[in-house]
């Protein structure tokens, strides 16, 4: 039996929502993300399920993401 993760990390949050971890910091210190919740004394993480009632609250977009979405910048 495979469990499916009730709380995630920063960098997982992000990727599940689509965001760059800076991104998510932004919003979260804007009020405009789930913030995390305290889980340990020196540990916070996200919270799944809100994470994906936030994402359900987006706005439709009528375009269509760009081709090389996710793919590596060059530096």
């Amino acid at each position: 039996m495979t469990l499916q993760p009730i709380a995630v990390d920063k960098e997982t949050a992000a990727n599940y929502v689509s965001l760059s971890v800076t991104t998510l910091e932004l919003l979260v210190r804007q009020g405009e993300f789930p913030p995390p919740r305290q889980i340990a004394a020196r540990r916070v993480a996200f919270i799944v399920s809100e994470l994906s009632d936030w994402l359900s609250t987006r706005p439709v977009s009528q375009l269509l993401p760009p081709i090389n979405t996710g793919a590596p910048k060059p530096r």
